[in-house]
């Protein structure tokens, strides 16, 4: 399948402060919510299906709460966006991601659970940039395809893995930011970005995290970046950048930080807890 043009316009959520954290308002829940990068891909989505494609937000469902009995740990699961009938069924789930987070099989997973405690026949995976339209099947598995009949909509999406790039090659490594939504980087944000992504998308692949059955992490949304004190052998201390991500697993919510030394290729720090 080849790559289409993304057919999701930009849209600028407006956001006002709130205690050192921007919020917008939801054009769905009418209310002021935190402007996490997952949200404003959600603000984007619904400000297409409203705008775009007439989509009544009366017939568009946020968060909406179904009990998980198969695991004790995990007692609610809320899809994102819930596109209803006029008998208020549920047609098509929409899973969103930032932009950064890649549309991998554990991601799929995710809003096959949604799908499947729903009963929607319809299935929307996107981060904003790229898209996947699946369709659940009947032993529990899905199906890829190029279009979602109540959205009117086509998409093919790219097929393969997105190479991690040879680090001495500056085209590849701007060609894998470009894939990732992360062009126009400076030098240090680069390297920033680059550790980042290896730490959660290369370095742990095919590696078992424990509580998961998951092979690497599931990352929900980024909470932002800081800088951040550590000490030193010598008695000293530096600061360097870290993240914080909330990471999911089947069954549990992680929090999950990553630091990373800008001055030094190696020095990436990762942290996982409950």
């Amino acid at each position: 399948m080849a790559d289409q043009v993304n057919f999701l316009p930009e849209y600028d959520s407006p956001q006002t402060p709130h205690g050192g954290r921007n919020k917008l308002n939801c054009l769905v829940r009418h209310k002021e919510v935190p402007a996490t990068p997952e949200e404003l891909v959600r603000q984007r989505v619904l400000h297409w299906l409203i705008h775009t494609k007439g989509w009544e937000a009366g017939k568009l469902r946020l968060e909406y709460a179904y009990k998980w009995e198969s695991d004790p740990r995990r007692s609610h699961i809320r899809p994102d966006i819930e596109l209803l009938d006029d008998e208020d069924n549920v047609l098509v789930v929409v899973e969103c991601k930032h932009e950064g987070v890649p549309l991998s099989e554990a991601v799929d997973t995710q809003a096959m659970e949604y799908a499947l405690k729903s009963n929607a026949p319809y299935i929307w995976v996107t981060n904003g940039r790229q898209h996947k339209f699946l369709v659940p099947k009947d032993n529990g598995a899905s199906e890829l395809v190029s279009s979602i009949g109540p959205l009117g909509e086509t998409y093919e999406p790219p097929t393969g893995k997105v190479a991690f790039p040879l680090l001495s090659d500056a085209d590849d490594v701007q060609r894998y930011l470009g894939e990732h939504g992360l062009g126009g980087l400076d030098d240090s944000d680069t390297h920033f970005a680059l550790a980042l992504n290896h730490a959660i998308f290369e370095a742990t692949a095919g590696k078992q995290f424990p509580y998961t059955p998951y092979k690497g992490v599931h990352v929900l949304d980024c909470l932002g970046v800081a800088f951040h004190e550590f000490s030193n052998r010598s008695g000293g201390s530096y600061y360097t950048r870290y993240a914080d991500f909330i990471a999911a697993t089947r069954g549990r919510v992680e929090a999950m930080s990553v630091a990373v030394n800008p001055w030094h290729t190696g020095g990436i720090r990762l942290c996982v807890g409950v």
